[in-house]
Protein backbone atom coordinates (compact mmCIF):
# COMPACT_ATOMS: atom_id res chain seq x y z
CA UNK A 1 0.00 0.00 0.00
CA UNK A 2 2.85 2.38 0.89
CA UNK A 3 4.41 1.69 -2.52
CA UNK A 4 1.17 2.69 -4.25
CA UNK A 5 0.99 5.93 -2.25
CA UNK A 6 4.63 6.74 -3.06
CA UNK A 7 4.00 6.06 -6.75
CA UNK A 8 0.89 8.28 -6.78
CA UNK A 9 2.62 11.15 -4.93
CA UNK A 10 5.65 10.89 -7.22
CA UNK A 11 3.39 10.97 -10.30
CA UNK A 12 1.53 14.01 -9.01
CA UNK A 13 4.83 15.78 -8.31
CA UNK A 14 6.08 15.24 -11.84
CA UNK A 15 2.72 16.29 -13.34
CA UNK A 16 2.80 19.50 -11.30
CA UNK A 17 6.42 20.10 -12.30
CA UNK A 18 5.47 19.62 -15.96
CA UNK A 19 2.69 22.20 -15.74
CA UNK A 20 5.01 24.75 -14.14
CA UNK A 21 7.74 24.25 -16.71
CA UNK A 22 5.38 24.53 -19.69
CA UNK A 23 3.64 27.67 -18.31
CA UNK A 24 0.29 25.99 -18.39
CA UNK A 25 -0.26 27.59 -15.05
CA UNK A 26 -0.63 31.10 -16.45
CA UNK A 27 0.93 34.09 -14.86
CA UNK A 28 -1.03 37.35 -15.25
CA UNK A 29 0.52 39.49 -17.99
CA UNK A 30 1.15 43.16 -17.33
CA UNK A 31 -1.28 45.58 -18.94
CA UNK A 32 0.04 47.41 -22.01
CA UNK A 33 1.11 50.98 -21.31
CA UNK A 34 -1.39 53.73 -21.97
CA UNK A 35 -0.91 55.63 -25.22
CA UNK A 36 -1.81 59.14 -26.31
CA UNK A 37 -3.60 57.88 -29.41
CA UNK A 38 -6.77 59.89 -30.03
CA UNK A 39 -10.05 58.00 -30.34
CA UNK A 40 -11.16 57.45 -33.91
CA UNK A 41 -13.25 60.30 -35.31
CA UNK A 42 -16.75 59.69 -36.54
CA UNK A 43 -17.55 59.93 -40.24
CA UNK A 44 -19.85 62.62 -41.62
CA UNK A 45 -22.60 64.74 -40.15
CA UNK A 46 -25.23 66.53 -42.22
CA UNK A 47 -26.98 69.60 -40.82
CA UNK A 48 -30.10 71.00 -42.50
CA UNK A 49 -31.49 74.45 -41.75
CA UNK A 50 -35.18 74.09 -40.76
CA UNK A 51 -36.09 77.77 -40.47
CA UNK A 52 -39.22 79.00 -42.27
CA UNK A 53 -37.20 80.72 -44.99
CA UNK A 54 -36.30 77.24 -46.34
CA UNK A 55 -39.90 76.27 -47.12
CA UNK A 56 -39.96 77.55 -50.68
CA UNK A 57 -37.17 75.20 -51.79
CA UNK A 58 -39.25 72.07 -51.17
CA UNK A 59 -42.30 70.87 -53.08
CA UNK A 60 -45.03 68.48 -52.00
CA UNK A 61 -45.37 65.15 -53.84
CA UNK A 62 -47.86 66.61 -56.33
CA UNK A 63 -44.97 68.68 -57.78
CA UNK A 64 -41.57 67.56 -59.11
CA UNK A 65 -38.78 67.89 -56.58
CA UNK A 66 -36.52 70.93 -56.79
CA UNK A 67 -32.80 70.62 -57.54
CA UNK A 68 -31.78 70.80 -53.89
CA UNK A 69 -34.62 68.49 -52.88
CA UNK A 70 -33.71 65.80 -55.44
CA UNK A 71 -30.05 66.08 -54.41
CA UNK A 72 -31.00 65.37 -50.80
CA UNK A 73 -33.26 62.46 -51.73
CA UNK A 74 -30.52 60.14 -52.96
CA UNK A 75 -27.38 61.61 -54.62
CA UNK A 76 -26.02 63.25 -51.46
CA UNK A 77 -25.81 60.01 -49.49
CA UNK A 78 -24.68 58.04 -52.53
CA UNK A 79 -21.82 60.49 -53.04
CA UNK A 80 -20.72 60.21 -49.42
CA UNK A 81 -20.79 56.41 -49.48
CA UNK A 82 -18.66 56.40 -52.63
CA UNK A 83 -15.80 58.14 -50.79
CA UNK A 84 -13.59 55.21 -49.78
CA UNK A 85 -12.60 56.81 -46.47
CA UNK A 86 -16.22 56.50 -45.35
CA UNK A 87 -16.85 52.85 -46.31
CA UNK A 88 -17.01 51.77 -42.68
CA UNK A 89 -18.12 55.07 -41.23
CA UNK A 90 -21.56 56.07 -40.05
CA UNK A 91 -23.44 59.06 -41.41
CA UNK A 92 -25.08 61.31 -38.85
CA UNK A 93 -27.90 63.77 -39.33
CA UNK A 94 -29.26 66.78 -37.49
CA UNK A 95 -31.28 69.95 -38.01
CA UNK A 96 -30.92 73.48 -36.74
CA UNK A 97 -33.45 76.28 -36.50
CA UNK A 98 -34.55 77.69 -33.16
CA UNK A 99 -32.13 75.18 -31.60
CA UNK A 100 -29.27 72.98 -32.79
CA UNK A 101 -30.52 69.44 -32.36
CA UNK A 102 -28.36 66.57 -31.19
CA UNK A 103 -27.01 64.50 -34.10
CA UNK A 104 -28.18 60.93 -34.55
CA UNK A 105 -27.05 58.08 -36.76
CA UNK A 106 -28.97 58.29 -39.99
CA UNK A 107 -31.33 55.31 -39.97
CA UNK A 108 -34.04 56.64 -42.28
CA UNK A 109 -33.38 57.41 -45.98
CA UNK A 110 -33.49 61.14 -46.65
CA UNK A 111 -36.02 60.43 -49.38
CA UNK A 112 -38.56 59.71 -46.65
CA UNK A 113 -37.68 62.90 -44.78
CA UNK A 114 -37.75 65.31 -47.71
CA UNK A 115 -40.42 63.84 -50.00
CA UNK A 116 -43.51 65.52 -48.60
CA UNK A 117 -47.15 64.49 -49.01
CA UNK A 118 -48.46 68.02 -48.54
CA UNK A 119 -47.35 71.60 -48.00
CA UNK A 120 -48.44 71.19 -44.37
CA UNK A 121 -45.71 68.58 -43.99
CA UNK A 122 -43.19 71.03 -45.49
CA UNK A 123 -44.31 73.79 -43.13
CA UNK A 124 -44.21 71.51 -40.09
CA UNK A 125 -40.58 70.57 -40.67
CA UNK A 126 -39.41 74.04 -41.65
CA UNK A 127 -40.94 75.94 -38.77
CA UNK A 128 -38.03 77.71 -37.08
CA UNK A 129 -38.28 81.44 -36.58
CA UNK A 130 -34.49 81.68 -36.11
CA UNK A 131 -31.37 80.14 -37.64
CA UNK A 132 -28.78 79.11 -35.07
CA UNK A 133 -25.94 79.06 -37.59
CA UNK A 134 -23.33 80.60 -35.26
CA UNK A 135 -24.23 78.26 -32.41
CA UNK A 136 -23.87 75.33 -34.79
CA UNK A 137 -20.38 76.40 -35.86
CA UNK A 138 -19.38 76.89 -32.22
CA UNK A 139 -20.52 73.39 -31.27
CA UNK A 140 -17.57 71.39 -29.90
CA UNK A 141 -19.17 68.22 -31.31
CA UNK A 142 -18.03 69.21 -34.79
CA UNK A 143 -14.47 68.23 -33.85
CA UNK A 144 -15.65 64.63 -33.43
CA UNK A 145 -16.38 64.31 -37.15
CA UNK A 146 -14.04 63.99 -40.10
CA UNK A 147 -16.44 66.04 -42.20
CA UNK A 148 -19.55 68.13 -41.69
CA UNK A 149 -22.02 69.46 -44.23
CA UNK A 150 -24.41 72.36 -43.69
CA UNK A 151 -27.35 73.15 -45.99
CA UNK A 152 -28.79 76.62 -45.52
CA UNK A 153 -30.21 79.46 -47.61
CA UNK A 154 -28.14 82.45 -46.57
CA UNK A 155 -25.59 84.25 -44.47
CA UNK A 156 -26.49 85.00 -40.85
CA UNK A 157 -27.15 88.71 -40.33
CA UNK A 158 -28.19 90.82 -37.38
CA UNK A 159 -31.16 93.18 -37.23
CA UNK A 160 -29.29 95.50 -34.85
CA UNK A 161 -26.79 96.63 -37.49
CA UNK A 162 -26.15 96.60 -41.22
CA UNK A 163 -24.07 93.66 -42.38
CA UNK A 164 -23.52 90.02 -41.58
CA UNK A 165 -23.60 88.66 -38.04
CA UNK A 166 -20.40 90.04 -36.45
CA UNK A 167 -19.46 86.68 -34.91
CA UNK A 168 -19.68 84.79 -38.22
CA UNK A 169 -16.18 85.50 -39.55
CA UNK A 170 -14.36 84.98 -36.20
CA UNK A 171 -16.23 81.70 -35.71
CA UNK A 172 -15.31 80.45 -39.16
CA UNK A 173 -11.73 81.60 -38.56
CA UNK A 174 -11.52 79.57 -35.37
CA UNK A 175 -12.55 76.47 -37.29
CA UNK A 176 -10.07 77.16 -40.08
CA UNK A 177 -7.27 77.78 -37.59
CA UNK A 178 -8.05 74.44 -35.96
CA UNK A 179 -7.29 72.67 -39.25
CA UNK A 180 -10.67 72.64 -40.98
CA UNK A 181 -10.74 73.03 -44.79
CA UNK A 182 -13.78 74.79 -46.20
CA UNK A 183 -15.72 74.82 -49.47
CA UNK A 184 -19.00 76.50 -50.45
CA UNK A 185 -21.29 75.25 -53.22
CA UNK A 186 -23.95 77.70 -54.37
CA UNK A 187 -27.04 76.44 -56.23
CA UNK A 188 -29.77 78.55 -57.74
CA UNK A 189 -32.58 76.10 -57.10
CA UNK A 190 -36.28 76.38 -57.84
CA UNK A 191 -38.16 78.37 -55.21
CA UNK A 192 -41.87 78.98 -54.70
CA UNK A 193 -42.79 80.49 -51.37
CA UNK A 194 -42.39 83.33 -48.92
CA UNK A 195 -39.21 85.38 -48.66
CA UNK A 196 -38.30 86.67 -45.20
CA UNK A 197 -36.22 89.87 -45.69
CA UNK A 198 -33.66 91.05 -43.16
CA UNK A 199 -33.42 94.67 -44.37
CA UNK A 200 -36.02 97.44 -44.18
CA UNK A 201 -37.85 98.71 -47.23
CA UNK A 202 -37.95 102.34 -48.30
CA UNK A 203 -40.64 103.04 -45.68
CA UNK A 204 -38.60 101.58 -42.83
CA UNK A 205 -40.61 98.37 -42.63
CA UNK A 206 -39.71 94.70 -43.00
CA UNK A 207 -42.36 93.05 -45.16
CA UNK A 208 -42.61 89.45 -46.30
CA UNK A 209 -43.31 88.79 -49.96
CA UNK A 210 -43.90 85.76 -52.16
CA UNK A 211 -41.49 84.79 -54.91
CA UNK A 212 -41.38 82.12 -57.60
CA UNK A 213 -38.16 81.58 -59.52
CA UNK A 214 -34.52 80.65 -58.99
CA UNK A 215 -33.13 81.45 -55.55
CA UNK A 216 -29.71 80.63 -54.07
CA UNK A 217 -29.22 77.91 -51.50
CA UNK A 218 -25.85 76.79 -50.17
CA UNK A 219 -24.01 73.62 -49.21
CA UNK A 220 -21.05 74.20 -46.91
CA UNK A 221 -18.53 71.35 -46.87
CA UNK A 222 -15.93 71.25 -44.10
CA UNK A 223 -13.34 68.51 -43.68
CA UNK A 224 -10.40 67.69 -41.42
CA UNK A 225 -8.54 66.15 -44.39
CA UNK A 226 -8.11 68.12 -47.63
CA UNK A 227 -8.23 65.05 -49.86
CA UNK A 228 -11.50 63.86 -48.34
CA UNK A 229 -13.10 67.28 -48.76
CA UNK A 230 -12.01 67.49 -52.40
CA UNK A 231 -13.54 64.07 -53.15
CA UNK A 232 -16.86 65.01 -51.55
CA UNK A 233 -17.05 68.40 -53.27
CA UNK A 234 -16.16 66.87 -56.64
CA UNK A 235 -18.94 64.29 -56.37
CA UNK A 236 -21.46 66.86 -55.13
CA UNK A 237 -20.68 69.14 -58.09
CA UNK A 238 -21.18 66.35 -60.62
CA UNK A 239 -24.58 65.57 -59.13
CA UNK A 240 -25.69 69.19 -59.01
CA UNK A 241 -24.57 69.71 -62.62
CA UNK A 242 -26.61 66.69 -63.71
CA UNK A 243 -29.69 67.73 -61.74
CA UNK A 244 -29.50 71.32 -63.03
CA UNK A 245 -29.44 70.30 -66.71
CA UNK A 246 -27.95 72.39 -69.49
CA UNK A 247 -28.00 75.58 -67.43
CA UNK A 248 -25.69 74.19 -64.73
CA UNK A 249 -22.86 76.63 -65.52
CA UNK A 250 -25.09 79.52 -64.45
CA UNK A 251 -26.83 77.80 -61.55
CA UNK A 252 -24.08 75.77 -59.84
CA UNK A 253 -21.01 77.53 -58.43
CA UNK A 254 -18.08 76.61 -56.19
CA UNK A 255 -15.92 78.69 -53.86
CA UNK A 256 -12.81 76.85 -52.65
CA UNK A 257 -12.22 78.99 -49.60
CA UNK A 258 -9.18 77.51 -47.85
CA UNK A 259 -7.70 74.96 -50.23
CA UNK A 260 -7.18 74.47 -53.93
CA UNK A 261 -5.04 71.76 -55.44
CA UNK A 262 -2.07 73.35 -57.15
CA UNK A 263 -1.91 72.21 -60.77
CA UNK A 264 0.87 69.82 -61.77
CA UNK A 265 2.09 69.14 -65.29
CA UNK A 266 4.95 67.42 -67.08
CA UNK A 267 6.76 69.14 -69.96
CA UNK A 268 8.08 67.43 -73.06
CA UNK A 269 9.83 68.51 -76.26
CA UNK A 270 8.59 66.82 -79.41
CA UNK A 271 11.33 66.47 -82.07
CA UNK A 272 9.63 63.74 -84.09
CA UNK A 273 10.22 64.23 -87.84
CA UNK A 274 12.71 67.02 -87.14
CA UNK A 275 15.95 66.21 -89.00
CA UNK A 276 19.26 67.20 -87.49
CA UNK A 277 17.97 67.35 -83.89
CA UNK A 278 18.76 64.67 -81.34
CA UNK A 279 16.86 64.50 -78.06
CA UNK A 280 17.98 62.18 -75.28
CA UNK A 281 15.94 61.85 -72.10
CA UNK A 282 17.63 61.34 -68.73
CA UNK A 283 16.07 60.87 -65.32
CA UNK A 284 16.39 64.49 -64.26
CA UNK A 285 16.92 66.35 -67.55
CA UNK A 286 16.85 66.13 -71.32
CA UNK A 287 19.84 66.54 -73.61
CA UNK A 288 19.41 68.50 -76.84
CA UNK A 289 21.96 68.24 -79.65
CA UNK A 290 22.14 69.65 -83.18
CA UNK A 291 23.85 68.09 -86.17
CA UNK A 292 27.02 69.83 -87.33
CA UNK A 293 25.35 70.85 -90.58
CA UNK A 294 22.30 72.35 -88.78
CA UNK A 295 22.31 76.15 -88.84
CA UNK A 296 19.87 78.79 -87.63
CA UNK A 297 16.75 78.86 -85.45
CA UNK A 298 14.29 76.05 -84.94
CA UNK A 299 10.89 75.96 -83.25
CA UNK A 300 10.44 72.76 -81.23
CA UNK A 301 6.88 71.91 -80.09
CA UNK A 302 6.54 72.03 -76.31
CA UNK A 303 3.88 69.69 -74.93
CA UNK A 304 2.12 70.20 -71.59
CA UNK A 305 0.60 67.10 -69.99
CA UNK A 306 -1.59 68.07 -67.05
CA UNK A 307 -2.19 65.78 -64.10
CA UNK A 308 -5.85 64.95 -63.63
CA UNK A 309 -7.72 67.42 -61.41
CA UNK A 310 -10.56 66.23 -59.18
CA UNK A 311 -12.03 69.72 -59.50
CA UNK A 312 -11.18 71.21 -62.92
CA UNK A 313 -10.02 74.84 -63.10
CA UNK A 314 -9.54 77.36 -65.86
CA UNK A 315 -5.90 78.40 -65.90
CA UNK A 316 -3.64 80.88 -67.62
CA UNK A 317 -0.11 79.64 -68.30
CA UNK A 318 3.24 81.35 -68.76
CA UNK A 319 6.87 80.24 -68.98
CA UNK A 320 10.13 81.36 -67.40
CA UNK A 321 13.61 80.55 -68.65
CA UNK A 322 16.48 80.67 -66.17
CA UNK A 323 19.13 81.80 -66.72
CA UNK A 324 18.09 84.24 -69.42
CA UNK A 325 19.67 83.38 -72.80
CA UNK A 326 19.05 85.63 -75.81
CA UNK A 327 18.98 82.77 -78.31
CA UNK A 328 16.40 80.70 -76.40
CA UNK A 329 12.76 81.84 -76.29
CA UNK A 330 9.25 80.55 -75.67
CA UNK A 331 6.75 81.31 -78.46
CA UNK A 332 2.97 81.19 -78.07
CA UNK A 333 1.48 80.40 -81.47
CA UNK A 334 -2.29 80.48 -80.86
CA UNK A 335 -1.90 78.50 -77.62
CA UNK A 336 0.54 76.14 -79.29
CA UNK A 337 3.75 76.47 -77.33
CA UNK A 338 7.14 76.33 -79.04
CA UNK A 339 10.72 76.41 -77.77
CA UNK A 340 12.71 78.53 -80.19
CA UNK A 341 16.42 77.68 -80.06
CA UNK A 342 19.27 78.98 -82.15
CA UNK A 343 21.51 76.06 -83.05
CA UNK A 344 24.51 78.34 -82.60
CA UNK A 345 23.73 78.63 -78.88
CA UNK A 346 26.76 77.84 -76.78
CA UNK A 347 26.41 74.75 -74.58
CA UNK A 348 24.01 75.76 -71.80
CA UNK A 349 21.91 74.38 -68.98
CA UNK A 350 18.39 75.81 -69.05
CA UNK A 351 15.66 75.62 -66.40
CA UNK A 352 12.26 75.94 -68.04
CA UNK A 353 9.44 76.69 -65.59
CA UNK A 354 5.70 76.45 -66.25
CA UNK A 355 3.71 78.95 -64.14
CA UNK A 356 -0.06 79.07 -63.85
CA UNK A 357 -2.64 81.56 -62.66
CA UNK A 358 -6.12 80.42 -61.74
CA UNK A 359 -8.89 82.30 -63.53
CA UNK A 360 -11.47 82.06 -60.78
CA UNK A 361 -14.68 84.00 -61.36
CA UNK A 362 -15.83 85.78 -58.21
CA UNK A 363 -19.41 84.66 -58.73
CA UNK A 364 -20.33 85.54 -55.14
CA UNK A 365 -20.06 89.21 -56.04
CA UNK A 366 -22.83 88.80 -58.62
CA UNK A 367 -24.95 86.67 -56.27
CA UNK A 368 -24.69 89.15 -53.39
CA UNK A 369 -26.97 92.06 -52.47
CA UNK A 370 -27.12 94.59 -49.65
CA UNK A 371 -30.91 95.00 -49.79
CA UNK A 372 -33.19 91.95 -49.77
CA UNK A 373 -36.41 93.86 -49.14
CA UNK A 374 -37.57 93.85 -52.77
CA UNK A 375 -38.54 90.93 -55.00
CA UNK A 376 -36.14 91.84 -57.82
CA UNK A 377 -33.28 90.90 -55.48
CA UNK A 378 -34.79 87.56 -54.46
CA UNK A 379 -32.38 85.68 -56.76
CA UNK A 380 -29.45 86.96 -54.68
CA UNK A 381 -28.17 86.51 -51.12
CA UNK A 382 -27.87 89.23 -48.52
CA UNK A 383 -24.23 90.08 -47.59
CA UNK A 384 -22.72 87.08 -49.38
CA UNK A 385 -19.85 89.04 -50.98
CA UNK A 386 -18.25 90.50 -47.82
CA UNK A 387 -18.44 87.15 -46.03
CA UNK A 388 -16.80 85.14 -48.83
CA UNK A 389 -14.15 87.79 -49.46
CA UNK A 390 -13.14 87.66 -45.80
CA UNK A 391 -12.93 83.86 -45.81
CA UNK A 392 -11.24 83.50 -49.19
CA UNK A 393 -7.62 82.39 -48.66
CA UNK A 394 -6.59 81.01 -52.05
CA UNK A 395 -3.28 81.89 -53.68
CA UNK A 396 -4.13 82.28 -57.36
CA UNK A 397 -1.13 83.72 -59.21
CA UNK A 398 2.26 82.52 -60.46
CA UNK A 399 2.02 78.97 -59.16
CA UNK A 400 4.79 76.72 -60.42
CA UNK A 401 3.17 73.71 -62.10
CA UNK A 402 6.07 72.10 -63.95
CA UNK A 403 9.78 72.23 -64.66
CA UNK A 404 12.03 70.93 -67.41
CA UNK A 405 15.83 70.98 -67.30
CA UNK A 406 17.39 71.17 -70.79
CA UNK A 407 21.07 70.69 -71.46
CA UNK A 408 22.02 72.07 -74.86
CA UNK A 409 25.20 70.46 -76.22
Amino acid sequence: MKKIIIIVVTALFFILLYFLLTNVISVPKPKPPLTNKMPKQKGVIIYVDTSMSMRGYFNASSEPGTVIQRFMWTPMLTSLKEVEEFYDESIYFSTFGNIVNEPEKLQTPLLRMFKFNSLNDVNNLFSGTETRFIELLQNELLKDYRCFIIISDGVPSTPESIGQEPMLIPTFRNLINSGIHLWLIGIRSEFNGVVYPETHDEYGNIKLFTYKGRRPIYVWVAAQEKAVGVKIVSKFLKNFNTLSGEDYSNTVKLAELTHIDKPKASLRLNVINMDGILLKEHQDHIELRFANWFNGEVDIPLEINWDREAIPHVKEVSFRIQPHINRVKIINNNHRWLLRVDSRTVSSDINLFLDTTFLIPKWWEEWSVNDDSISKNADKTLYLEPVINKLYMIEEKNLEAGKLIIKIK
